[in-house]
């Protein structure tokens, strides 16, 4: 059994891992189990820090170790995503957490005038159903592509296709068994349970929130996220899932805080 000083020890020597490199998804489970244990820790003291704006920059941080973890893992084949296709910028509805949520307002509040307003209009009617009562495509979407790109949330970066006609297919309405790519996903479970560990330990909510609504709701109260740290709901009335798995929360919070593990864990 490891003494608190080691256990802090190698999750200090995790952490340079994870800073350096990002998580290595194949690596085995302890090795994969310390890492996002070490970025729960990391993105832990952003949050426990003291600006107004560290829910969001502790996303800032989550989508810079998600982006690093994809550089330094082996490239999906087979992938069907193209530049300039984005059916599934219309298909679905995606989910963000609410320090997502604020990082993606407040880039848009700091735009220039013209294009602010633009962003803001497009993301307020987006958050309404169509009149033929489909959804609408993503306020966010600008001549097929992203145009918040860098910011995007967790689910839209690990959002994949192995077959185009599949999305085609769906676009269409007709029922579809989508194939996802694999590594996507797991590289997005790995932070997204670093980020929502981190925001249990301090008691703060780590539900995901439907985007287009919740996004709509940030931009039109300026002061969300910070309301939001002091621990009011902002999203009241928003669509809201619990996000991962409170026992699996509750693992990483006790490593990132140099807790003992439980026996044959680590």
């Amino acid at each position: 059994m490891q003494s608190r000083q080691q256990r802090r020890a190698k999750l200090k020597e995790y952490a340079g891992l994870v800073s350096r490199k990002g998580i290595d998804l194949r690596q085995n489970d302890s090795h994969y189990l310390w890492s996002v244990m070490a970025e729960t820790r990391m993105l832990l003291d952003i949050l426990q820090g003291s600006s107004r704006q560290r829910a969001s920059e502790a996303a800032r941080r989550m989508h810079e170790l998600y982006e690093l973890s994809a550089q330094n893992n082996p490239k999906e084949t087979g992938l069907a995503c193209r530049k300039g296709c984005a059916l599934c910028c219309r298909l679905t509805i995606t989910s963000a957490c609410a320090p997502e949520i604020f990082l993606i307002a407040r880039h848009v509040r700091a735009l220039p005038e013209q294009e602010r307003e633009a962003k803001i209009a497009s993301i307020r009617l987006a958050a309404e159903p169509a009149e033929d009562g489909r959804m609408r495509s993503c306020g966010l979407l600008v001549n097929n592509s992203c145009s918040i790109y860098e910011k995007r949330p967790g689910a839209c970066r690990a959002y994949t296709s192995m077959s185009l006609k599949d999305c085609e297919d769906a676009d269409q309405g007709k029922p579809v068994n989508f194939a996802r790519a694999e590594i996507p996903l797991r590289n997005r479970t790995a932070h997204s349970y670093a980020l929502s560990a981190a925001l249990k330990a301090l008691n703060l909510p780590h539900d995901y929130y439907e985007f287009r609504s919740a996004l709509r709701m940030a931009i039109d109260n300026p002061d969300a996220e910070e309301r939001w740290l002091a621990g009011e709901d902002v999203f009241a009335g928003v669509q809201r899932d619990p996000g991962p798995q409170v026992q699996a929360l509750e693992l990483l919070i006790a490593g990132a805080t140099g807790k003992e593990l439980p026996a044959g864990v680590g």
